[in-house]
């Protein structure tokens, strides 16, 4: 949260799609930041009656059948994708793993698929308390 409050944001007088990809990359951070903590704290942190595992999957499904919840966890599985998926790229240029230009798009096709697949797999999993009542 520290690097998204200090970031400079350029993207609206140097629209670039990098430039927006880095505006993304704060506000899907932001989001995911939000998610995971809801997730904990509604799910893990909780006192619980009986083992947290014998509950769990129906809480889900229960919290689930609701579409504001259901719509709140796909964008939160999207989010959280393409903050992973865009940020492996920039973390290997930040590092100097990727200098070249070719190595640069190699990594940002990787990063796309990298953020495809575990929206995919997110959105399967997310879908998949629904069909199994």
């Amino acid at each position: 949260m520290w690097i998204a409050a200090d970031s400079r944001i350029t993207a609206t007088h140097y629209p670039k799609p990098r430039n927006w990809m880095y505006v993304l990359q704060r506000w899907t951070g932001a989001l995911a930041f939000v998610f995971v903590i809801f997730h904990l704290l509604h799910f893990r942190f909780r006192s619980h009656e009986q083992p947290f595992e014998a509950i769990a999957f129906h809480e889900v499904q229960v919290l689930l059948s609701n579409p504001f919840w259901l719509a709140a966890y796909v964008v939160g599985v999207a989010a959280t994708a393409f903050h992973l998926g865009n940020g492996i790229p920039l973390f290997c240029i930040s590092w100097g793993i990727t200098v070249s230009p070719l190595s640069q798009k190699r990594m940002n096709m990787a990063g796309a698929v990298v953020g495809v697949a575990l929206f995919g797999l997110g959105l399967l999993s997310t879908l998949g308390f629904l069909s199994a009542s």
